[in-house]
């Protein structure tokens, strides 16, 4: 990794100076004097993370040090993998004037796997002298656990709460009762041991106790923690990835509420994401009544168990699949395309939840492009530096494919039609086609009585005279009207591409 030279050069400036006091006092004390400190602050979706890292901030006056807050702007991080996360921090780190012996608080996002980072700052010899973890902080809320029905407690503790990095659990009973708390919080700690500490809040109010424990705490290099970490390699390879997809198309709100949130998490099936509380939840068919005999109770029950294992082996087949992606959170900046003016939006979709925020700061300015010497009006918006686009968190994501999805909740542009040839014209045009000119290429006394065409004597003929040439014409007249359209679909199907779209190449980085 090559890190900004801002932090090596001030850090060596500023070691020099302090080198010879630092020696006298005890190692915790000169580690943190000496070196950048940093605490992460991990957690589930909605587990109130960004709350608890400004909490700590908040105790730099009784720490006597400085204590700032770094929280990734999901659209800032193109490339939101363990490099990109680190490089996006160091970046902070000269934006924000970090200086040698400050702490930092960092807001970990839930697609980063703790245990790469861990091995980046404390695995380098080059990060090892210059920054020191302090703490892994783990927070969890309750609701955010149960609103998406998933009660797999144990899997958000695999996660997040991996003994060897957090030191910390911080459950939040939200509005959950004394006698639950009670409950989960004996079974949580059973899961993860002695060596996470484990503390108890509600609604967002952590103690001054608890946030002096964890400014305090010095077990993260000791050798009973060093050994803890060595015991979970296997959670070196996260399932679950992030990708950020570029996406500036402006969006219709309540066809991309319906069509793209709506399938994603309110339908609970369909290509994008399958829950295993579906298979809980079948509904199965009726199953045809048969004559009652010996033996007809136990078929009906065999019968309804094998539509059971039928239907969960379609969902597991579907979960299996690696080129179906399973989107279980997504966050982007997006506009609107009836509040183009109106600036951008932040909006959030995951299985409990829909929420959208304005982005402020950002001013919308109307401007003339060129694009193959048409020019288009579009707006643009000052003051913001990021790219318009979604985050999305989950398995097996397809950039290409996830591109396609979003554009079901953008406004429907022309599509090309195909050419009219006789053949494919239907009756009804036909018809039309003879009403139309009933009072043209009559030329031999035939003519029209209201209802057929007859001939000079009287005898009704099946058909217009001279309906070949009348559908010749018809067809030549309508495919110049249809060739119009088509050309002018294409020209502004065109237009949108150049406009919205420009390179989509994966901003995934290959694996290192």
């Amino acid at each position: 990794l090559k890190a900004k030279p801002y932090i090596f050069s001030q850090f060596t400036e500023s070691l020099s100076s302090i080198q010879s006091a630092a020696a006298t006092m005890p190692t915790s004390v000169s580690a943190r004097q000496t070196k950048y400190n940093l605490i992460f602050v991990n957690g589930p979706f909605s587990a109130g993370k960004t709350s608890l890292a400004n909490r700590l901030a908040r105790y730099s006056t009784t720490l006597g040090a400085r204590v700032v807050v770094y929280r990734p702007e999901l659209n800032l991080i193109p490339t939101l993998t363990e490099k990109g996360l680190v490089d996006a921090l160091l970046r902070f780190f000269e934006e924000a004037k970090v200086k040698v012996g400050d702490y930092v608080v960092i807001v970990q996002p839930p697609g980063i796997n703790i245990h790469k980072i861990v091995e980046i700052f404390a695995g380098n010899e080059k990060y090892t002298r210059v920054f020191n973890i302090l703490s892994v902080v783990t927070k969890i809320n309750t609701s955010a656990l149960f609103a998406n029905k998933n009660f797999q407690l144990a899997d958000y503790l695999v996660a997040y709460a991996q003994p060897g990095l957090s030191q910390f659990l911080i459950l939040d009973a939200y509005n959950l009762g004394d006698k639950a708390m009670d409950r989960y919080a004996k079974f949580l700690s059973d899961v993860i041991g002695s060596g996470v500490r484990l503390y108890r809040v509600s609604n967002e109010k952590v103690r001054e106790d608890i946030i002096k424990d964890i400014f305090d705490n010095t077990n993260f290099y000791t050798e009973a923690n060093l050994f803890e970490r060595l015991k979970l390699p296997r959670f070196k390879k996260s399932e679950n990835s992030a990708v950020f997809v570029r996406f500036r198309y402006p969006l219709v709100r309540d066809k991309f509420l319906a069509e793209v949130y709506g399938d994603l998490f309110e339908k609970k099936e369909g290509i994008f994401y399958e829950d295993d509380q579906q298979g809980k939840d079948l509904k199965l068919e009726a199953v045809e009544p048969k004559k009652k005999g010996r033996w007809s109770a136990f078929e009906d029950e065999t019968e309804e168990e094998l539509k059971k294992l039928q239907e969960r082996l379609r969902i597991v087949e579907k979960q299996c699949d690696k080129t179906i992606p399973k989107v279980v959170y997504a966050k982007g900046i997006v506009r609107y395309e009836d509040k183009l003016e109106a600036g951008l939006f932040e909006v959030t979709l995951n299985l409990h939840y829909f929420n959208e925020r304005p982005i402020p700061g950002v001013t919308p300015v109307k401007r003339a492009i060129k694009i193959r010497n048409v020019e288009v009006e579009d707006v643009t918006y000052d003051g913001f530096k990021g790219e318009l686009g979604f985050l999305f968190y989950g398995r097996d994501l397809d950039e290409k494919t996830l591109v396609k999805f979003l554009k079901k909740g953008v406004k429907t542009l022309k599509t090309k039609s195909k050419l009219k040839t006789k053949d494919t014209l239907t009756s009804e045009e036909i018809r039309k086609i003879e009403l139309d000119n009933r009072n043209f290429g009559l030329d031999n006394g035939e003519y029209f009585n209201g209802d057929v065409f007859c001939d000079f004597f009287g005898q009704a003929l099946p058909y217009h005279p001279k309906l070949d040439e009348l559908i010749e014409a018809y067809v030549k007249e309508e495919n110049e009207r249809i060739g119009l359209a088509n050309r002018q679909a294409e020209k502004e199907t065109k237009i949108a591409e150049m406009l919205y779209e420009g390179d989509l190449t994966s901003s995934q980085p290959p694996a290192s």
